[in-house]
């Protein structure tokens, strides 16, 4: 699929590990113009730039602007910042999802507050205030799409609190969709297999969860970052306009598989 003349932004770029980072390396090369983000944090702003646009192969440096989902003003001077550079735009990825350093892995009963207020304003109230700005700039419609995981809608140890903010980032979809088609945008999910980001590879659960997929999916094989990421194009190209507020699964059939964890 060719993404020529497509000019969009992809949230979220950390350093080369990132979901955000390969897919704006996948959009970019299927022809697409991409401007990314990343977390600016006082007093380490310049080494964070480097990783994030180290990550992403062939992307110019002030094409790699600074976004902290957590401060509206912020989220509103890179939009104004792509303006500046795009003009209007056709397509919003959303990469981002933290789950707070605070959260207890293996007891939600006992969760801190605090950790669940920042991790639902990372990961899903982002989404809501990203699809704000969405309206201004693509006046002539396109295409929103984020990233879940089957513990949205599963039950998967390890991944209790992860679980609760992808289960709401998911309503947030179907409810984004049906008020944005007033705007022609379309706004998607993508339910992926675990992510070898850093976090990710951290986690108690990690290891045992790809053994979990590598075993239910044989003789098939877990599927590919390119292969999740060829849907992310699809979804941004004009051949998926009839398509929103879509939960759609790209993991081998892994979430159709009773008693699967």
């Amino acid at each position: 699929m060719n993404l020529s003349g497509k000019r969009g932004v992809v949230l979220g770029v950390l350093n080369k590990k990132s979901m955000a980072a390969a897919c704006a390396s996948k959009l970019l090369s299927a022809g697409a113009e991409v401007i990314c983000s990343y977390l600016p944090v006082k007093g380490d702003e310049d080494r964070r730039h480097i990783l994030a646009t180290r990550a992403i192969l062939d992307i110019p440096p002030d094409h790699m602007l600074p976004c902290d989902v957590t401060n509206d003003n912020s989220i509103e001077s890179f939009f104004n910042a792509v303006a500046e550079i795009f003009g209007e735009i056709d397509f919003i990825v959303h990469g981002i999802s933290l789950i707070s350093s605070d959260a207890t892995i293996d007891n939600l009963a006992e969760l801190p507050r605090a950790a669940f207020r920042t991790s639902m304003d990372i990961s899903v109230y982002s989404m809501l205030a990203i699809s704000k700005h969405a309206k201004t700039h693509m006046p002539e419609g396109g295409s929103i799409i984020t990233f879940s995981y089957l513990s949205a809608e599963a039950l998967v140890p390890g991944y209790e609190l992860l679980g609760v903010c992808k289960a709401a980032l998911q309503a947030s979809v179907s409810y984004l969709a049906f008020e944005l088609r007033k705007s022609n945008i379309r706004v998607n999910v993508i339910s992926a297999p675990p992510f070898p980001s850093s976090s990710a590879i951290g986690h108690t659960a990690y290891s045992g969860l790809c053994d979990a997929y590598a075993k239910k999916l044989l003789p098939a094989a877990t599927p590919s970052i390119d292969e999740i990421l060829n849907v992310a194009v699809f979804l941004i190209s004009d051949l998926s306009a009839g398509v929103s507020g879509e939960r759609i699964f790209v993991d081998g059939g892994f979430h159709n598989m009773s008693a699967a964890i």
